[in-house]
């Protein structure tokens, strides 16, 4: 007798619009000042965005915006978040268009 495995995985909540159109608001201005950023940056001044209603939301929204060529992947870092535990996280910087665009 051959026992068969099935593995389902949860399915994600779909992207809260309010939500996302704050953090790219955000990754744009970010990316058009040409400096270095992560998530991180987000939650601290001026953005202050808060958390979103599921963690998998904050990489949605950076893939989001590398998909519509808004950034470009420079390296990682250790999170300054206290939730985080000083996990690692991507860092970012905009594009030469994004940046040309400002």
């Amino acid at each position: 007798m051959v026992t068969q495995h099935v593995s389902v995985q949860p399915e994600l909540p779909a992207l809260d619009d309010w939500w996302a159109d704050g953090a790219l608001r955000a990754i744009e201005a970010l990316a058009a000042a040409g400096v270095i950023f992560s998530a991180d940056d987000l939650r601290d001044d001026p953005y202050n965005l808060p958390a979103p209603h599921h963690p998998s939301q904050w990489g949605a929204v950076f893939a989001k915006a590398k998909q519509a060529g808004l950034i470009k992947p420079v390296g990682y870092a250790a999170s300054r978040t206290g939730s985080r535990n000083g996990g690692v996280l991507r860092l970012w910087r905009g594009t030469k268009g994004t940046a040309a665009a400002a």
